[in-house]
C-alpha cells in the first residue's frame, strides 16, 4: 500500500510544531536545520522547501503564532457575550498559543536582531496587527462604557506582557486551568468597569518604617 500523501499545509504545520519544541527544549543557539529534518522525518529536499536555515526556522514558528493570534483576536472581538466574555476569550485564545510557541516568540525577542530586515519584518508586521487590533477592541469596549477610562494602548501593551512572559517562567509547575484562571482574575479586575476594584480585593501592604 503506497504512503499516504501530507497535503503541504499539514506538513508545514508538522515542521512549525517540531521547531516549537525544539526552540523550547534547546534554545535559538544550539538548534540546526538537521536536528528539525530529524525531528519531522522529512529529506533534505522536502525540508528546504519550507526552511532552509535556522533564522528561516525561527521566523516560521513565529509567524505560524502571530497568525493565529490574529485568528484568537478575532474570535474574541466577534464574541456575542458580555465584555468579560470577550476577554475571556481573548485571553484563552492567547495564553494557549504561548504555552505552545513561546520558546520561539522569546527566542525571536532575543535574536531579531541577527535576523535581516525582511526576516523581523515577516513576524513584526503580524506583532503590530494584532497589537493595534487588541487595542481597537478595547476602544470599543471603553466607548460602549464597559471599560474604565484606561490608555488602551498601553492596556493592550500590558496584557501582551503579562500573557507572553509566562512562557519564561511557567514550566509545568502550576495547573494551565488555574494559571489562565489568575491571569484573567488580574487582568479583568484591573481593567472592566464593575470587574472589581484589585486594591480593595487585594490591598496595599503598609509602609516600611516612619511614613
Amino acid at each position: 500500500m503506497a504512503a499516504k500523501r501530507i497535503a503541504p499545509e499539514e506538513r508545514k504545520a508538522l515542521i512549525v510544531d517540531a521547531a516549537a519544541h525544539l526552540l523550547d527544549e534547546r534554545g535559538f543557539g544550539e538548534i540546526t536545520v538537521e536536528m528539525l529534518r530529524d525531528a519531522v522525518g522529512l529529506s533534505k529536499g522536502g525540508l528546504y522547501h519550507y526552511v532552509q536555515s535556522k533564522n528561516d526556522v525561527l521566523v516560521l514558528v513565529c509567524e505560524m503564532a502571530a497568525q493565529q493570534m490574529l485568528e484568537g483576536l478575532d474570535k474574541a472581538r466577534a464574541h456575542e457575550g458580555s465584555s468579560r466574555e470577550r476577554i475571556e476569550v481573548l485571553v484563552s485564545e492567547h495564553f494557549d498559543l504561548v504555552l505552545r510557541y513561546g520558546g520561539a516568540l522569546w527566542a525571536f525577542f532575543g535574536e531579531r536582531n541577527r535576523l535581516s530586515p525582511v526576516e523581523r519584518d515577516r513576524v513584526l508586521v503580524l506583532e503590530r496587527k494584532y497589537l493595534h487590533g487588541m487595542k481597537a477592541m478595547f476602544d470599543e469596549m471603553r466607548a460602549a462604557g464597559e471599560l474604565r477610562e484606561l490608555d488602551t494602548m498601553i492596556l493592550s501593551e500590558a496584557f501582551l506582557g503579562m500573557v507572553n512572559w509566562v512562557a519564561r517562567w511557567h514550566r509545568g509547575q502550576t495547573a494551565v486551568s488555574s494559571l489562565r484562571a489568575t491571569l484573567l482574575d488580574l487582568f479583568v479586575g484591573g481593567a472592566l468597569l464593575g470587574g472589581g476594584d484589585p486594591l480593595r480585593r487585594y490591598p496595599l501592604a503598609p509602609p516600611l518604617g516612619p511614613t
